[in-house]
């Protein structure tokens, strides 16, 4: 849709009103074991212990303050009718995190289960990881890798956590929760302009930044088992992060993504196709093409190397899915898979099973999940990520209508 400046027109679109009661029902279907005996917390609990307005650091600083009862956004500047958008949520009524906190993989060990997934994002030498029971209660996490400043986000609706560089034309741009959805996808905002911004798609969709899009990073999504273990060194997003301790007892609380029992509260009449339903994960990129990789099969065959566009890739499905709690359903398993560049040192790799290992044809080199080679030659070495994300299928077809779905005929 071309960008629209001017009136608005009159129109009124109810596409979503989704209740408060129904997105803390869907987002906390799935919980985890916890190490305590408390109860996952109500949906009146979680609302009344949010914080309206996280304390940013002094390295991340807000620029702008919500005011109660209006947004100074642009509203005559736009590529989707801001109509359409919300209402939902008061905004950071989920509290972002500016004052990202962090520790090692060891102490994070002592809290993290194997089976938690979490976000890996490396950038500058350095490696970072985003578990999800943190993810979950904030969605939006300001940080910086390296030298560059990062945003990492999370829609526990559309199962999609996503990396994007905060920069925009050079300056560097701090972002909320905005309360607001569409398609069920969260929608952030800008503090220096409170323009709204589509998570799935990182593109600005109303305010004076509308039409610009945010640059997408790697990020892969792993079992905590499988991460903690093959990145000794990385930084892990502590608990400590919060500015409030009422919303720290929440972390024991562990949701993993998973089909809900009552597919009522999500995607009602949303799209489908005939091979896949709305809950369906998929890893999605689009590189430039929109593609669609059905988690399941990823599952069957556990490693797939492709080509999308021109550009070769491999999926490493994880040895080590996540197994949580669903109340009417006992257990169930969310499995995870990670997609990298198969190229070391100018060195084209073909990947393979055998037996329970992954290996490359070329030099006999043993592979896990998180893109690490564990044995062989290439011992040490690490695959680079491609930006993807998993998502519900229902959501990534409904930002990226000419996906392809890959894999249903291999």
């Amino acid at each position: 849709m071309d960008l629209v400046t001017g009136s608005r027109p009159s129109c009124a679109l109810a596409f979503l009103t989704l209740t408060v009661a129904s997105m803390i029902v869907s987002v906390a279907a799935c919980v985890g074991a916890s190490p305590t005996s408390q109860e996952p917390p109500s949906e009146e609990q979680r609302l009344t212990t949010a914080p309206v307005v996280a304390i940013p650091s002094p390295g991340i600083q807000a620029t702008a303050t919500p005011k109660p009862g209006g947004w100074r956004t642009n509203l005559d500047k736009y590529v989707v009718d801001p109509e359409i958008v919300g209402p939902g949520l008061p905004r950071d009524s989920i509290p972002p995190i500016y004052n990202a906190k962090f520790e090692s993989t060891s102490d994070a060990d002592l809290w993290l289960d194997d089976e938690d997934l979490v976000g890996v994002m490396t950038n500058g030498g350095e490696t970072k990881i985003y578990p999800y029971p943190i993810l979950f209660w904030h969605e939006v996490v300001n940080d910086r890798i390296g030298n560059t400043p990062v945003l990492v986000t999370y829609c526990p609706l559309c199962d999609t956590v996503i990396a994007f560089d905060r920069r925009v034309e050079g300056e560097e741009l701090v972002f909320g929760v905005s309360g607001k959805l569409r398609h069920k996808n969260l929608i952030m905002w800008d503090h220096r302009t409170e323009s709204w911004w589509q998570q799935i798609t990182g593109e600005a969709l109303v305010g004076d930044l509308a039409g610009e899009k945010l640059e997408f990073l790697p990020l892969r999504t792993l079992p905590w088992g499988e991460a903690g273990r093959s990145i000794d060194d990385a930084l892990v997003l502590s608990r400590e992060s919060t500015q409030d301790e009422r919303l720290s007892g929440f972390y024991a609380v562990k949701p993993c993504p998973t089909e809900y029992p009552d597919e009522g509260l999500l995607w009602t009449g949303g799209p489908t196709s005939e091979t896949l339903g709305s809950h369906a994960r998929v890893v999605g990129l689009s590189l430039p093409k929109a593609v669609a990789y059905p988690v399941l099969e990823l599952a069957r065959l556990r490693v797939v190397n492709d080509v999308v566009g021109t550009q070769p890739v491999v999926l490493i499905y994880s040895a080590e899915p996540c197994v949580g709690t669903v109340p009417g359903l006992g257990a169930v398993i969310v499995d995870a898979a990670a997609l990298y560049m198969p190229i070391v040192d100018g060195l084209m790799l073909s990947f393979y099973l055998e037996g329970d290992r992954v290996l490359d044809r070329e030099t006999g080199s043993s592979w896990n999940a998180a893109g690490a080679a564990v044995n062989g030659p290439l011992k040490g070495r690490q695959l680079d990520a491609l930006p993807h994300t998993i998502a519900f299928w229902a959501p990534w077809v409904a930002f990226h209508p000419e996906t392809e779905i890959r894999l249903m005929e291999w």
